[in-house]
């Protein structure tokens, strides 16, 4: 066996082994494997931001469409709700590097001095598996002042 075989060999196996993790195997890889792709990026406050009021009233984001926002820290979630983008936009602002997106916007309640949130994307109900589970991802953190 030659070394283009063996790679093939290996190469093959790995691909059974991670589709037959998924217990309703549809075909397609499960989504737990496939390479994650963000969906939405934080804008502002910008991304690893510290110092940032406890007031400051709004989340903008970018995404290619509107997304579920939430924060959270520790075990406590923060509930947001969609509002128009503000226009200006808030300053400092991070650039955009989702291709085709545009800026969202959510209101964000008075938040606790000194503490660390992360904004959390509610991207959809992923079905390829079983149990369908809903799929999140932290698109940044920024710490209150």
């Amino acid at each position: 066996m030659n070394r283009v075989q063996f790679k093939r060999l290996v190469l093959g196996a790995a691909i059974t082994a991670l589709g037959s993790g998924c217990a309703q195997h549809s075909g397609v890889l499960c989504p737990q494997y496939e390479a994650i792709v963000p969906t939405a990026q934080q804008l502002y406050p910008v991304p690893g931001a510290s110092a940032v009021p406890d007031t400051f009233g709004v989340l903008v984001y970018a995404s290619t469409q509107a997304v579920p926002i939430s924060l959270s820290t520790g075990s406590t979630s923060v509930p947001t709700q969609p509002i128009a983008v503000p226009s200006p936009l808030p300053s400092p602002i991070a650039t955009p590097i989702i291709p085709e997106s545009r800026a969202y916007a959510v209101a964000v309640p008075p938040l606790a001095a000194h503490t660390t949130y992360g904004a959390i994307a509610l991207e959809g109900l992923v079905t390829g598996c079983s149990p369908p589970k809903a799929t999140s991802e932290r698109i940044a953190t920024f710490t209150t002042q």
